[in-house]
């Protein structure tokens, strides 16, 4: 098909629901074909055409594709890669001729990938990542509406080697703790990034099953970042100890959130603001379970049942039931005087 680049009809098929104006290909990339799918040997191909396409992945271990963030490409609209390696993910950071092309991507998965990142590039843009250009950090900002990066992991193939290699004659020690350094360095420079990553369409994002997620990293992400639209925010089961400002007062951050999601995690505390019901924003389903809430203070209960904004589900957290006389009395004196309430607890 003269839609794709040579040789991919071997391995991509038109799906039932393409149209005339938009080109909706599944893609089986089978072993044989590993490393056939090139993002940019795409780009090229289907700058100057005359339809928009969309593309679903789907990769047999150990298959590869080349896919270079920040996946800037006239006329792709939606890519989804599933059971993937991903290599040269960074690689676009040092060819950056992406600013003359607009942003078009409306929907962004990446799902139970192995993203393979070079130490070199990783090591290079923490290095200076207080002047990263505003397309590689915001990606698709105008457009994207659904980002789900799913129960992915990284891996450096064989970069670590030649990095020992060439950069400290093989002393693992020396290099170890010049990678400590430099990521310590990091996080203070992210801080200074310039310019706000503003997501004007963005409806849903899912980073669930992601154990390199951190509450640095969503504080990070909402300092340098706006989110106006944002209905759905997924952070089930990444490991995340504390709640972070952006989960506590939520109101600031995601004014047009409905529901989060942070079970299976390792938080003890329910800490939520109560002056979001002074701000004019739908009422947040918050689910909560499966954590490691021990104790639940009948003032913090009563404050959370308090709060018109927010419903909370903390059902199967370890709960310690047991108390004195007189927080029994304190618990059943606020039972009594409510005769419902909107804290979901088995």
């Amino acid at each position: 098909s003269a839609y794709l680049p040579n040789g991919w009809d071997e391995f991509c098929k038109l799906k039932n629901d393409s149209t005339d104006r938009i080109k909706f290909y599944l893609c089986d990339i089978k072993v044989q074909f590993s490393g056939k799918w090139n993002f940019l040997q795409l780009k090229d191909h289907i700058a100057n055409k005359s339809v928009k396409y969309k593309f679903d992945i789907r990769c047999d271990y150990p298959a590869n594709i080349s896919v270079q963030w920040p996946l800037k490409a006239k006329n792709l609209l939606r890519l989804k890669a599933e059971n993937c390696e991903l290599e040269h993910y960074l690689r676009g950071y040092s060819n950056m001729n992406t600013s003359n092309i607009p942003d078009e991507l409306e929907y962004i998965q990446f799902e139970n990938c192995i993203i393979i990142v070079d130490i070199f590039d990783m090591l290079k843009i923490a290095g200076n990542i207080s002047e990263l250009d505003k397309d590689f950090n915001c990606g698709h900002e105008e457009t994207v509406e659904y980002y789900i990066f799913k129960n992915n992991s990284y891996g450096f193939g064989n970069s670590v080697e030649n990095f020992l290699s060439t950069q400290y004659n093989n002393n693992v020690s020396s290099m170890n703790a010049d990678i400590v350094n430099k990521g310590s360095e990091m996080l203070p420079k992210a801080r200074l990034i310039r310019h706000k990553c503003i997501y004007r369409k963005l409806l849903y994002v899912d980073l669930s099953v992601n154990h390199q997620t951190s509450k640095f990293h969503t504080e990070l992400g909402t300092e340098n970042s706006m989110f106006p639209e944002l209905r759905i925010f997924n952070l089930s089961k990444t490991m995340l100890p504390n709640l972070a400002e952006a989960h506590r007062k939520w109101y600031r951050y995601f004014p047009k959130l409905e529901v989060m999601d942070l079970s299976y995690n390792l938080f003890t505390e329910l800490e939520f603001d109560p002056s979001a019901d002074a701000w004019g924003v739908p009422r947040l389903t918050m689910n909560m379970s499966h954590n490691n809430v021990t104790e639940l203070k009948v003032a913090k209960l009563e404050e959370l049942v308090n709060m018109e904004k927010l419903f909370i589900d903390f059902s199967d957290n370890p709960l310690n039931c047991t108390c004195t006389e007189e927080t029994r009395r304190e618990y059943g004196s606020f039972f009594l005087k409510r005769g419902d309430f909107h804290l979901l607890q088995q």
